[in-house]
């Protein structure tokens, strides 16, 4: 069964490791096999704006007319709270560590009791487009005199950071994101201003314009914020797609060596072996090695590698280090698989694929799995001497651009189809490869 409606407002995976897709027509659950099934809710609105879960478990979803609770045994959401007022609907709702559940209306905002299923708290405003819970409990807000801040531990009104209330645009902006940037500072993005990076420890603002931002901020209507596990942040756009800030580049910034080094090279992939050698390949530049212990960049000689090219008519798309640190170099329609030894890049074997290959990655099983600009899959197993080919989709443009191992075993694909992206998930079923749409 396919998702209710196209337009998604949230996914979330819970302490089960339950993948929710919340939707503006309803809400559908993800199993571990892919399959997707759609979730009954007990509410006059089909909005499933958002969902949480509490400390023991429990999850909680906002359809703007009701809160509802996932029952368990009857697989479906039962309404816990009903809201009629138009002036109520909540836009935002928060899990506090008190497992209350914070609601933030148009003009009003209520705390309630999951245990007891009522009303504790009701605090009322003017418009409030916008709030975000901090994970110490201070739960921040847009009003139209600026960003208002509640304590959620005791319940009462908090003063607004001096460097924010002291700013002269900031003080006053219409916030409409914020996001926990690292573990000391915020994004605060404003509806007409740009955004905003605030420090919590140093108490200072920038903004996006002035020196010592921490990232380039790309010239797009910013409406989603995401940092990964490895610190990268992936920006969402209204009508741009994403783009990524890595957080190896604000490593290179810091490193006047390292930026000098790499400075005007178009770097296509940088990725880390596990002897804390950072790889860095470039699109008509080579290949370079940074040992950060050591603070020093090697040129990697790439003759031995590639014997019958000349060193312009190498062309990276990317490299990858499998699980026994064996890299891997993709580059034209050439797939390169290396070992370090001694400090050296020994050649261990090259395979060539039609079209190259774009992103690659390796499963549970240590099979490694490739795809490029073509209709196929690429399967390399344990032992083999060969890559498998497996073909994905009817003949036709695809290109596949990213493949990434989900901790189930399972693999995700993201393709592009005639300018469109779509997700899709890849499992074994009697033996034959389903592709099911996400």
């Amino acid at each position: 069964m396919s998702l209710p409606g196209n337009r998604v407002q949230q996914i979330f995976t819970d302490s089960k490791g339950r993948i929710w897709i919340c939707t503006a027509v309803g809400i559908s659950l993800l199993n571990q096999q892919g399959e997707v099934s759609r979730i009954p809710m007990e509410s006059d609105s089909r909005n499933a704006r958002q969902i949480r879960e509490t400390s023991d478990g429990r999850l909680f979803l906002n359809t703007s007319s009701h809160i509802c609770e996932y029952d368990e045994e009857e697989n479906r959401f039962v309404s816990r709270f009903y809201l009629p007022l138009e002036h109520s609907v909540p836009i935002n709702i928060f899990i506090d560590k008190a497992d209350r559940l914070w609601g933030i209306g148009l003009y009003h905002i209520t705390c309630f009791d999951v245990e007891k299923y009522e009303k504790l708290l009701t605090f009322q405003n003017e418009m409030t487009p916008y709030g975000f819970l901090r994970s110490n409990g201070e739960l921040w807000f847009s009003q139209p005199q600026g960003l208002q801040i509640i304590d959620t531990k005791t319940g009462n009104y908090m003063p607004v950071p001096m460097a924010i209330r002291a700013h002269p645009v900031l003080s006053s902006a219409n916030v409409t994101l914020i996001h926990p940037y690292d573990e000391v500072s915020l994004l605060i993005r404003t509806d007409t201003h740009g955004l905003y990076y605030y420090n919590i420890y140093t108490n200072e603002v920038l903004h996006e314009s002035d020196n010592g931002f921490p990232f380039e901020v790309p010239d797009m209507e910013i409406t989603a914020l995401y940092t990964d596990k490895n610190k990268n942040l992936w920006i969402g756009s209204y009508d741009q797609g994403f783009t990524v800030r890595y957080h190896y580049k604000q490593r290179f910034n810091t490193n006047d060596y390292l930026r000098v080094q790499t400075e005007n090279k178009s770097v296509v992939a940088v990725v880390a072996d596990k002897e804390k050698n950072l790889w860095i390949a470039t699109r008509r530049h080579g290949l370079m090695q940074w040992s950060e212990k050591e603070n020093r960049l090697i040129y990697i000689p790439l003759q031995h590698l590639f014997p019958d090219m000349h060193p312009n008519q190498i062309l990276f798309s990317g490299i990858f280090v499998d699980s026994r640190n064996h890299i891997w170099l993709q580059a034209n329609t050439r797939l390169v698989e290396c070992k370090l030894n001694q400090g050296e890049l020994r050649h261990v074997k090259t395979y060539h694929l039609p079209d190259g290959i774009n992103c690659m990655t390796e499963d549970h099983s240590g099979t490694i799995w490739g795809a490029g600009t073509n209709e196929f899959m690429y399967k390399l197993s344990p032992g083999a001497t060969a890559f498998e080919q497996i073909t994905l989709y009817p003949k036709s443009f695809h290109f596949t651009n990213g493949l990434l191992t989900l901790s189930g075993g399972k693999l995700m694909i993201a393709t592009l189809n005639e300018h469109l992206y779509f997700w899709t998930l890849l499992r074994v079923k009697n033996k034959h490869w389903k592709l099911i749409p996400i």
